[in-house]
């Protein structure tokens, strides 16, 4: 075998290979009951528990999603093999944030989010319940 063929024999296996990614997102998108508990400070703390039954999860690529957890309220999150979710576009001038987020075996999904300035901010977790 010619090294030329060797060469377009290795291109073609790694192609056939690359294009075999597994679709990660597309095992968690769907309809969602979403619960938001809402922790916030500024000059004094309030706490909400927000319902929300018509929840979505939607696909924007083999590994982004898009998670609509309140009417109008999305989030566009990366998610990796494990099912770990990150925010790479999050901006904020916050002087401190935290993001961690999760989809378990089941479907369902555990989001916490916190922003924190000069003694204001919020922490808020959001449960997502996959609807069968």
């Amino acid at each position: 075998m010619s090294k030329i063929s060797i060469i377009i024999s290795f291109f073609a296996i790694l192609l056939i290979f690359s294009s075999c990614k597994k679709d990660i997102a597309k095992k968690y998108t769907g309809n969602y009951y979403f619960k938001t508990d809402l922790f916030t400070f500024l000059g004094s703390s309030t706490h909400d528990t927000i319902l929300f039954f018509n929840g979505t999860i939607k696909e924007n690529s083999k590994s982004t999603i898009e998670i609509e957890y309140l009417s109008n309220y999305i989030l566009q999150l990366t998610i990796d093999s494990e099912g770990n979710l990150s925010y790479p576009n999050w901006q904020s001038p916050a002087l401190y944030t935290n993001f961690q987020g999760v989809f378990h075996d089941n479907g369902d999904v555990d989001i916490y989010m916190q922003e924190h300035y000069h003694g204001n901010g919020y922490n808020k977790t959001i449960y997502g319940t996959k609807l069968q």
